[in-house]
């Protein structure tokens, strides 16, 4: 009996097999495929983009450092005009070369758990996820191999039909789960974007940034306020004091009619600025118009913090004996009245990173500056004597000797010590913390504000 039923068993198990692997009539809809259907589905999203005759503006805020780091990365902005044989042509908003000169790349639409949009790995779109492509945006993320954290494939995510979607799609990242949306363009905009309309946004943005101070002000309907352009990072900082220091960094966009736009607007009261437009330096200020309230006025240059630290001083001095031999580092020294490394300490061969270091470095009651180069102490270094005016945020480095030759390091004492006579030149920096978590401090120059240096651990 026991056989029997084994033997029955055994039948049913071959009969629900063989069931479940003949096609089904079923799968037809009005005697329709499902290969057919899909296929159907899938041409109407690529109708849906070929019906933008002029384009696509493509915005996709990278997500894959924030999650992996907790970095977050304002928007990169893209052109796409997609053709009917797979073919489309992209303009990229993140470099001199990107925002002028049209790349033809491939794309395709396929099916995943839901419909996708996909770009080739050559495209600009994806080298902003490709960490070995040295003319991409960047090459060497923090953690190592993941770029910006962008994505080049996406879900198209509105979970409408297709032949429903309007002027704007949105679209999320396969591997980063990237936030992206697509903008159908006007023809303006097709134009601005093949005339170079994205670097004339960037040069007239990064006018600001020609003032030659470390601090600039902005007053806006009576309220003055402390702005940073942070280009490499893609904010825009406001500062104000009214008994309590507000600080917030908001990310932006450029756009394709010479103007920059605020991912979220500022709000402060009855004030909301959404941008900047008309953005050009005078020599001393930046014009700008400022957007959301459609006001002209100027950023101008300031010689202090809206607040000083007044303890940032002593903690940055103090904070030295605690971090790796004894030192803080700086990868590009001084910047001073508009120059980069002013100083050509980064150009000594082998460089890898100017410091400042006590007895760690220099032994005990000793301090001062050295470059580190081809993994050793550059035979050059400038030592120092350091107070601490009460009250002012800012330290006093006095120079108490020089050993060797290097004209670099010499001239970098002499930026530092403000002259070249042993135990009575000296200069005064403001100290300003930029990072508490991570250590990082700008140090900038007394009484002008117009040469400034950046400090890590």
């Amino acid at each position: 009996m026991k056989k029997l039923i084994n033997i029955y068993t055994l039948f049913l198990l071959t009969v629900a097999i063989a069931s479940g692997c003949k096609k089904s009539k079923d799968d037809n809809i009005n005697g329709i495929p499902t290969d057919q259907r899909l296929s159907a589905a899938l041409a109407k999203y690529k109708a849906k983009l070929l019906s933008g005759t002029d384009g696509w503006v493509l915005q996709v805020t990278p997500a894959g450092l924030k999650d992996q780091f907790g970095l977050s990365i304002s928007p990169f902005s893209y052109y796409v005009l997609f053709t009917d044989s797979s073919a489309c042509t992209q303009l990229a908003d993140w470099d001199t070369t990107s925002v002028k000169t049209p790349q033809q790349s491939t794309y395709s639409i396929r099916l995943y758990q839901r419909p996708t949009l996909s770009f080739d790995n050559y495209s600009y779109v994806a080298k902003a996820s490709d960490p070995g492509d040295a003319n991409g945006p960047v090459y060497a993320s923090e953690g190592g191999g993941y770029a910006w954290g962008s994505d080049f494939e996406f879900a198209f995510a509105d979970n409408i039909d297709a032949d429903k979607l309007g002027d704007t799609i949105n679209l999320k990242g396969i591997f980063n789960k990237s936030p992206a949306v697509l903008i159908k363009a006007t023809k303006a905009q097709h134009d601005s974007a093949f005339a170079g309309a994205w670097a004339r946004s960037k040069s007239n943005f990064a006018s600001i940034n020609k003032i030659l101070t470390y601090w600039k002000r902005l007053t806006v309907n009576g309220i003055t306020y402390e702005v940073i352009l942070d280009e490499a990072g893609r904010t825009f900082t406001f500062k104000w004091f009214d008994d309590t220091l507000h600080t917030q960094a908001i990310p932006y966009l450029y756009n394709l009619d010479g103007s920059a736009s605020l991912v979220q607007a500022f709000t402060n009261g009855s004030t909301t600025i959404t941008g900047f437009n008309n953005v050009s330096y005078d020599g001393t200020n930046a014009n700008v118009t400022i957007g959301g309230i459609n006001q002209a006025t100027a950023i101008t240059p300031a010689t202090s913090a809206i607040k000083l630290d007044s303890a940032a001083p002593k903690a940055w001095y103090n904070q030295m004996n605690i971090n790796f031999n004894g030192k803080w580092a700086s990868d590009k020294a001084y910047h001073a009245t508009g120059i980069d490394d002013s100083c050509k300490i980064t150009a000594i061969a082998s460089y890898q990173a100017y410091w400042y270091a006590g007895a760690g470095v220099f032994g005990t009651g000793s301090e001062g500056t050295c470059v580190l180069a081809n993994n050793a102490l550059v035979g050059t270094y400038s030592f120092s004597t350091t107070t601490f005016p009460a009250n002012t945020g800012r330290i006093r480095f006095m120079r108490k000797s020089i050993s060797g030759t290097n004209a670099a390091i010499v001239a970098g004492a002499t930026m530092l010590y403000g002259g070249t006579t042993n135990n009575s030149s000296f200069r005064e920096w403001y100290l300003v913390p930029i990072d508490v978590e991570k250590n990082i401090y700008d140090m900038v120059r007394y009484p002008d504000a117009k040469a400034w240096i950046r400090w890590h651990p």
